[in-house]
């Protein structure tokens, strides 16, 4: 034991009470080093071996070695929380990366660009694949590190490495087919850019794609988001109506050819391109098991359907509060249908307050982005009575801070009301009504 270092393990950030962890001695702070002799250099090592009926334990604290020896029941969690590793970072220059984007003088951690396969594996984030080596495959393989989520934007080396900054990228599709090969499905995205990814270049990548069907198990053409930070970086184009409409005519056509060789659709446009077009979605049936979902892929579809589906369980004409909703602009005609309907049943009224992104720049319309200082424009001067409800994915750094630093204290006192916050989905949205 004593060749042990810190250095060589993971630190414990909590012990849950009374777990096996607990019981058997091991605290917050300690250092966990290996588990049945293994190495342990990230939660999913830890996840990964200590699955075992039998485990040994190497862990250190004030220097001093401990070796714990435990009984369990298969795959029964010991009870440890670890400190997150330090992440591998992107070394591409996305002609669309957000993190370029950003404004200056923000906290540090928003300039952090990831590219790790473990927090693919772990969170859904998305990876170009450009940074894997030889452990890194054999450790996927023998860790079963699936699904990963890719993303390709193209499958033409020129175009994909115009795209990614990154004039040494490697092809994609051999890393794919080798994934494929071990075992590992994948999700892919392909962030359009009107005039460098679309159209013929489009369409050659999905059919790249499906020739990888089912080892790649979707794939979600989502649209560039641009902000108004963009000097110095390369001109892109908008989404706007006309072309997000040619952009579901030719993912649609896409879809029924999947259909026919899949059984499913496969491939899906994102919401804001039906948002952006003015389109209604197809049913939420037609997005299959929604393996896009966290990808902005049938959430606003998901969303109305699971209202829908409960605005039985609404008190009718019994409800006399008023309430002030903020929403981002993209979501506001979907929202104002459902508030007139839940108006009409319940009896309560409702401001829906559509607020415009000036700290990011009127392309950007999502909720998830809008900021305080946002919110403090759209609601100044606002007489409206009550508390103003607003979707908790606004909030950053444990629901007090928004994107551009200000805090929720900051903003009731500038507007002069208070802020509620609602869970970012149906039963959030809900909750205001079915507590009332």
């Amino acid at each position: 034991m004593s060749s042990l270092r810190k250095t060589d393990g993971i630190r414990i950030m909590s012990v849950q009470p009374g777990s096996r962890a607990e019981i058997s001695g091991i605290r917050e702070g300690d250092y966990l080093l290996r588990i049945n002799g293994y190495p342990i250099h990230d939660p999913i090592d830890y996840r990964f071996f200590e699955s075992e009926e039998e485990v040994v334990l190497d862990v250190e604290r004030e220097a001093a070695g401990h070796r714990v020896e435990l009984i369990k029941e298969i795959d029964e969690d010991l009870g440890l929380e670890l400190k997150e590793p330090r992440y591998r970072r992107c070394r591409n220059h996305c002609i669309f990366c957000f993190v370029h984007q950003m404004p200056k003088g923000l906290r540090s951690s928003l300039y952090v660009k990831d590219d790790d396969y473990r927090l693919s594996f772990m969170h859904g984030n998305y990876i170009t694949l450009t940074n894997l080596a030889e452990p890194d495959f054999e450790r996927i393989f023998e860790q079963r590190l699936s699904p990963l989520y890719v993303s390709v934007h193209a499958t033409e080396d020129a175009v994909r490495q115009r795209i990614l900054g990154n004039p040494k990228a490697p092809s994609v599709l051999p890393a794919m087919k080798r994934l494929i090969s071990g075992g590992i499905r994948l999700h892919t995205q392909i962030v359009l850019c009107p005039g460098v990814n679309d159209g013929a270049v489009l369409k050659h990548s999905v059919k790249e794609l499906m020739g990888l069907w089912p080892g790649v198990e979707s794939v979600a053409v989502v649209p560039v988001g641009l902000t108004r930070h963009r000097e110095q970086l390369e001109p892109l184009q908008r989404i706007d109506k006309n072309y997000a409409g040619l952009v579901l005519d030719q993912v649609e056509a896409m879809q029924k050819i999947c259909l026919r060789q899949f059984s499913g659709p496969w491939i899906f446009a994102s919401d804001e391109f039906y948002l952006t077009a003015g389109r209604s979605f197809p049913p939420i049936k037609k997005y299959g098991e929604l393996p896009q979902l966290e990808n902005g892929v049938g959430m606003v579809p998901l969303f109305v359907d699971q209202v829908e589906k409960a605005l039985n369980r609404l008190p009718k004409g019994k409800i006399k509060e008023r309430y002030a909703i903020g929403t981002g602009i993209l979501a506001y005609p979907v929202l104002r249908k459902l508030l007139q309907r839940i108006m009409d049943q319940t009896g309560c009224r409702v401001d829906l307050v559509p607020v415009r992104n000036r700290f990011f720049g009127d392309s950007v319309t999502v909720s998830g982005l809008i900021t305080g200082s946002d919110l403090i424009r759209a609601f100044s001067g606002h007489t409206h009575p009550g508390p103003i409800i607003l979707p908790s994915n606004m909030l950053r750094l444990q629901k007090r801070t928004f994107l551009d630093g200000t805090n929720t204290r900051d903003v009731e006192k500038r507007i002069g009301r208070k802020i509620r916050f609602v869970e970012n989905s149906a039963e959030g949205f809900l909750s205001l009504f079915l507590s009332s």
